[in-house]
């Protein structure tokens, strides 16, 4: 008698956290934000001096990445090759005017390549939501994501790519079910398989009609449409280029990672991790196999 041993995979995996952040006077990083021009008074929204406004999330990005990078997480507001943090500017979203005076300004909070290999991830979120909240009050609107990459060690083999794509079709409704009202039909992060609530957010149409079809004819035909897909290279001609998707492919052709796009904003890093624990979870069971 054979026995089965499961091998044990290994993904790296990055996380996108975008949110509003209002600096707290009352801290030892508030001087900082004034030596670097930020003006308290400032209020952000339609008709701002957009080069006092850039000013004042640069401050923030600058003096936030100090912050972290003397908490022990190096940071840096440039650009990194994901090897540390990064704090970024965030120009999708709405920024928020406060009645007190001053208000919220976007940022994006960029993690450096994870891995599941390694636990001390978790802590490491932690450690970056406990600077942020020392020195920040945080505020999330309907715009605010979170987006988790991943990739496996060492690469990914073109059957794991289509055991992905099969996936998400079978648990596409389940997903949709667990997200909060603002995610289910988000132009930003919609489903793969159902158009969006824009005139211009369409399905790819092949996906669409195999993935309608499944009550009349099971899942043969839209496993069958992933199975032709033979190359990488192809897989955009399938599963269509958009990238304001749940499962974002696009970025298998740029860094080798697969994007969920579905998580809403996070305020906490016990959030961060649920989504980020989701995303590599979902593929790691998709991609399972056993060998005897």
């Amino acid at each position: 008698m054979s026995t089965s041993t499961a091998v044990r995979p290994i993904f790296t995996f990055g996380i996108e956290i975008e949110i509003l952040v209002k600096p707290k006077k009352d801290t030892d990083v508030y001087p900082r934000l004034i030596a670097s021009h930020f003006d308290p008074a400032l209020q952000p929204g339609h008709g701002v001096d957009e080069v006092k406004a850039e000013r004042n999330r640069t401050a923030i990005r600058r003096v936030l990445a100090g912050a972290m990078t003397n908490f022990g997480i190096e940071t840096s507001i440039a650009g990194n090759n994901y090897e540390i943090w990064d704090v970024k500017r965030e120009g999708s979203l709405n920024e928020v005017a406060d009645a007190r005076g001053g208000g919220y300004w976007a940022i994006e909070l960029v993690s450096r390549i994870l891995s599941t290999d390694n636990p001390g991830w978790a802590k490491e979120v932690n450690d970056v939501f406990e600077t942020v909240w020392n020195y920040f009050d945080v505020q999330l609107t309907k715009g605010c994501s979170m987006h988790v990459h991943v990739a496996p060690k060492p690469k990914w083999e073109m059957s794991s790519l289509r055991d992905i794509m099969k996936a998400t079709g079978v648990f596409d409704d389940a997903i949709t079910k667990i997200m909060p009202a603002s995610r289910k039909a988000n132009p930003w992060a919609r489903s793969n398989f159902r158009d969006g609530p824009e005139p211009t957010d369409k399905a790819q149409p092949a996906l669409k009609k195999a993935f309608d079809e499944v009550p009349s004819k099971a899942w043969g035909p839209l496993f069958a449409l992933f199975d032709s897909v033979k190359m990488r290279q192809a897989i955009l001609l399938t599963w269509g280029q958009d990238r304001n998707v749940s499962w974002n492919l696009a970025p298998l052709s740029q860094c080798g990672t697969i994007e969920f796009r579905r998580p809403p904003g996070v305020r906490t890093a016990v959030d961060a991790q649920k989504w980020a624990t989701f995303a590599v979870a979902f593929v790691c069971a998709a991609t399972a196999t056993q060998s005897d």
